[in-house]
Order: structure tokens, then C-alpha cells, then sequence
């Protein structure tokens, strides 16, 4: 407690009330976390479930800077606390704080000693390691708790340890990848409007029948009963895992798993011998166990499928250097876009842009300088523009963007905004040279009654970009 107050207090003024609330959340989740574990204690004082240190891994593994001495220090208060609140003698409830914490810290430990981002479950291997973590943290932690089972139950030190280490197995695989999957923008900037974008996707009819299924399987498990009931659910989740990102499943899964544990739990009450209670238990807890890695790996094996797609998506869709959209895939959204818009009787307007004296500054600087100026080029115009606007590199140094319900006057200000602000680039070479650059730009006008094609548009902006060029360039043209 001596070294939890000097740490505390070590932290200079500035910072010192950011670390202490840093402190009191820890406390106050670590606290609400055993409290709730607490309310699923069975007849010999064992908690059915016990998210507690799962959530304290988690969190020092994703918000690194909650993992400080005085951190440590707050969350074994907590579990002090919270064990004398319900009911433990104090040496009792100390000595199952430092079992406790001696799980969490064998898990950090090996989280950060095991190759790859475990903290991000970012390849399918990687559920492989981080059950490889979850049995090393269980036995850490049941190797230091079960002696406290052995004298204050009279077990056996085999059967405390095989029941300790079970039931801490099996929470960490439910509520470890929970956390851990919780995506990073969530964790690091956790604004209203960013945890909206996150946890509120848009939501799709056809996403609630894996839901409705696995809400259908755990009451049926409930109806017919039996050791056979506890499989029921399987299959709906892995339908939820098809269908959900990570996250999403590993929620559903842990709170299936929760509820089949408090379910089957119960039926075991009646057991009068203690080997046999034991015994029944821990096959409860690895039956369960396995139902939980099951979507869990089809979760995380899906999520890297869809990452390697659309990786491959963007590699096709987009120009490598300057990560515009690639010719044809321009023509295609330009075109789809077009047809919408057509139908809505709108307007729309088509710009094409062309650096000048491009050939110049190659042959002036080098072609790695001309790589900078269209890549430098694209970032910028990508920037000003529009999420609804499309942008692409048509060939060479000409690019085009299509501006969707966008008037005559709106196109030529934007075109004029580009202009000037592509003026003001400077790209150093090579040589340390720094590199100025203009564009010329062209600009069509586009309404659903002038039942005009893409060509057709393109072709006209660029006969006004050849007059931009004619007119001395760095200039800004309307197709007439």
C-alpha cells in the first residue's frame, strides 16, 4: 500500500490529476467486476463467472498507459476490497488478490513476449497464441489459488487446482477477445461520435437471423435439457461468426457462453460427493470452452479473409503511386454514379486536370521528382474534395474527378480552389531543389435532361482543358 501512495504521488503536478482518475477507474472497474463475479458464487464459494481479470489484461494491454505501478496498486486494493465487501476474511481476500493478479501479470508478461500483435487478433494464428496465453494465466493463477481451496474446502490439491484452473481458463477465453477486438479507434479516441461509427453499424434485416437463431437454440437447450443441451447453440454461432465482424461475435459469444454456464451450472447443485461435483464441473467448463473457440477462430480466420480482399480490392481499384482510382474503375463509379443521378433528375459536373510541363520537370529533375509531384498532386485534390466525389489518374499526368450534384458556378469554384491551392505545392528533388508546379484544368456541366454519356463528358472537358492550355496554362476553362 506504501509503495501504491508513493507512486501515486511521484507524478508531477500537471499530470497528477490525470493519473488519478486513471487510478479510480481502475479501481472502481476492478471493484464492479469482482462484485459481479461475486453474485455467480456456487456453494463452495467459487464464482461461476469471474470477468475481472480478463478486463484488467485487457485493458493494460490496449491503453498501455493504465499499466503502471500505481495501477496495479489500485486493482489489487479492489480485489481486497470487493472480497471483504462480500463476506472473506481479510487474509483470505488478500491472498485471493495476489492469486488473482499473478494470472493477470503471467498473461501481460506473455502477451508481450509472444510474437506477432496478439492485442489485435489480427490473423487467424493468433486465437492459436492467445489460448496459449489463457492456459498459461490460468495455471499461474490456480497454481498460486488452490492451495487456498485445499484448506479452507478440504479439497484435494488436484481438485482444487483442476477446478480453479478451469473455471479461470474458461473466462479468459470468454472475455479476453472481447476486449482485445474491441477496435483501436474505440480504444485510443473514444469520442461519441466515433463510438457511434463503431458500435452502430447500419443495420441490415438479414444480420438479426443468426440473433434470432442463437436466441432460438439457447431456449430450446433450456426446454429439452439434458448433457446434450449445452451443443445446441454451435451452429448459430457459427452462422454469427460468418455474418459479424470480430467484435460483434466475440460478444455474442461470451454472453452464450455466460448464460449455458449459469444454465448447466445450476443442474450440478444436487451432486452430493465433492470428486464427482469437481469432475462435472470442469467438464462443464471445457465443453463450454470449446464452444467459445469455435466462432471465435471462424471469426478471426473471416476478419483476415475480408482484410486480404480488400487489400486486393484497393490494389486493383486504385494507382499505386498516387492512390487515385485506376482508369476503369473511375469509368465504372463515374458511370454508376451517372445512371443515379439520371434517374433523380440531377446534375453533376466533370473536371479534368493536367499538370503542366510535366515532360519538363522529368527531364529537369528526374522521374523520382515527377513521382512526387503526381503523388503530391492526388493527395491534395483528394483532400479538398468531397467523400461523394470521385477522383482518378486517367494516364500519365492527367487525372479527373466527377463532382455528383454539383452546379456549373460550385465546379468552377472548386476547380479554382484546386488551382490555386496545387499552385502553392512545393516538391523538393533529388538535388534538394524545390519544385513548383501548375495544372490546367477543364470543367463540363452535367444535367439529367442534356441525356449526355461519360465519354462524351470526358471529351468535352477535355477540349476545355486544351483551351487552358492554349490560354497559357495554370487557367481554369468551361466547356461551352
Amino acid at each position: 500500500m506504501q509503495q501504491f501512495c508513493t507512486a501515486l504521488l511521484k507524478t508531477d503536478h500537471h499530470r497528477q490529476p490525470a493519473r488519478l482518475i486513471q487510478v479510480l477507474a481502475i479501481f472502481g472497474m476492478t471493484l464492479l467486476a469482482v462484485l459481479l463475479g461475486g453474485l455467480t458464487r456456487t456453494f463452495d464459494g467459487f464464482s461461476i463467472l469471474w470477468p475481472a481479470n480478463a478486463l484488467l489484461l485487457g485493458l493494460f494491454v490496449r491503453v498501455p498507459k493504465y499499466n503502471t505501478l500505481a495501477g496495479w496498486g489500485a486493482a489489487a486494493l479492489a480485489y481486497v476490497c470487493a472480497e471483504v465487501l462480500l463476506g472473506r476474511m481479510p487474509a483470505v481476500a488478500l491472498w485471493l488478490a495476489v492469486a488473482n493478479l499473478s494470472g493477470v501479470a503471467a498473461g501481460y508478461f506473455m502477451l508481450h513476449r509472444s510474437r506477432g500483435r496478439l492485442s489485435e487478433l489480427s490473423e487467424p494464428a493468433v486465437m492459436l497464441r492467445l489460448f496459449a496465453v489463457c492456459l498459461g494465466a490460468a495455471a499461474v493463477s490456480a497454481l498460486a489459488g488452490c492451495g487456498l481451496l485445499a484448506v479452507t474446502l478440504e479439497y484435494n490439491l488436484a481438485n482444487a487446482w483442476g477446478l480453479w484452473f478451469s473455471g479461470e481458463l474458461l473466462n479468459y477465453v470468454m472475455f479476453l477477445p472481447l476486449l482485445l477486438s474491441i477496435p483501436y479507434a474505440a480504444v485510443q479516441q473514444p469520442s461519441r461520435q466515433r463510438q457511434g461509427d463503431i458500435f452502430c453499424t447500419r443495420f441490415r434485416y438479414r444480420q438479426a437471423y443468426p440473433l434470432l437463431a442463437l436466441l432460438a437454440s439457447i431456449v430450446l437447450a433450456w426446454w429439452v435439457g439434458g448433457p446434450g443441451a449445452i451443443a445446441y447453440p454451435v451452429l448459430a454461432l457459427l452462422w454469427c461468426a460468418l455474418e459479424y465482424r470480430l467484435f460483434q461475435t466475440a460478444a455474442v459469444t461470451a454472453v452464450t457462453c455466460a448464460v449455458l454456464l449459469l444454465f448447466m451450472s445450476a443442474s450440478l447443485a444436487g451432486l452430493l460427493f465433492v470428486e464427482e461435483y469437481v469432475h462435472a464441473m470442469m467438464s462443464l467448463r471445457m465443453g463450454v470452452l470449446l464452444i467459445a473457440l469455435a466462432p471465435l477462430t471462424v471469426s478471426c480466420v473471416n476478419a483476415a479473409r475480408d482484410r486480404l480482399l480488400k487489400s486486393l480490392d484497393h490494389a486493383v481499384s486504385y494507382d499505386a503511386l498516387t492512390d487515385a482510382l485506376s482508369r476503369r474503375v473511375f469509368m465504372e463509379r463515374s458511370v454508376a454514379v451517372l445512371d443515379r443521378l439520371k434517374r433523380r433528375g440531377l446534375q453533376a459536373s466533370v473536371l479534368m486536370l493536367d499538370i503542366d510541363h510535366f515532360k519538363r520537370i522529368n527531364d529537369t529533375y528526374g522521374h523520382a521528382t515527377g513521382d512526387k509531384v503526381l503523388a503530391q498532386l492526388s493527395a491534395t485534390v483528394q483532400q479538398m474534395l468531397r467523400d461523394p466525389d470521385l477522383f482518378g489518374r486517367l494516364g500519365g499526368e492527367e487525372f479527373a474527378a466527377f463532382l455528383p450534384e454539383t452546379g456549373r458556378q460550385d465546379a468552377l469554384a472548386v476547380a479554382e480552389r484546386l488551382r490555386s491551392a496545387i499552385k502553392r505545392i512545393e516538391v523538393e528533388s533529388d538535388a534538394g531543389d524545390s519544385v513548383v508546379f501548375t495544372v490546367s484544368i477543364g470543367v463540363v456541366h452535367w444535367h439529367a435532361a442534356y441525356h449526355t454519356d461519360l465519354s462524351t463528358l470526358l471529351s468535352r472537358a477535355d477540349q476545355a482543358l486544351y483551351l487552358a492550355k492554349r490560354g497559357g496554362r495554370d487557367r481554369v476553362e468551361l466547356a461551352v
